[in-house]
């Protein structure tokens, strides 16, 4: 009888040690609605974003244009180490721009330089500061 107890205590031990997957979904650190600034390193060009940042990285959200009061669609994708790749979707043209972003210490979303590339010369760098919305 002790022996039927206490295999069924540790069984009961076992069993409770298994179970809670979550069938390998990770959550990133990036994830969630993110609001904020964005501004051109040295000109006066600049605007806000309104992102949200899935689990996958995948980036969807609004912008708008301060100078040319030009609201447009943010899409692109950030990765588990930061590097970020999102375009600018206007309505006759659209801005791609990548670069490494990371979480600041006031838990700001930052990146010190999205850089568009070379034959798409709309902007040379972009500065972010995003807060994360609850």
């Amino acid at each position: 009888m002790i022996r039927l107890l206490l295999l069924g205590m540790i069984l009961c031990i076992a069993l409770a040690g298994c179970g809670g997957n979550d069938g390998g979904l990770v959550q990133s650190k990036y994830a969630g609605h993110w609001m904020g600034n964005w501004a051109e390193d040295g000109s006066e060009w600049s605007g806000t974003f309104d992102l949200n940042i899935a689990n996958n990285g995948s980036i969807t959200g609004i912008s708008h244009d301060n100078i040319e009061d030009a609201p447009c669609t943010i899409t692109g994708a950030i990765t588990s180490a930061g590097l970020m790749s999102i375009t600018f979707n206007y309505q006759t043209w659209a801005i791609h721009a990548s670069g490494t972003a990371s979480i600041a210490t006031n838990g700001h979303l930052v990146s010190a330089g999205l850089v568009a590339p070379a034959d798409e010369s709309y902007f040379r760098s972009i500065a972010i500061d995003l807060t994360k919305q609850l």
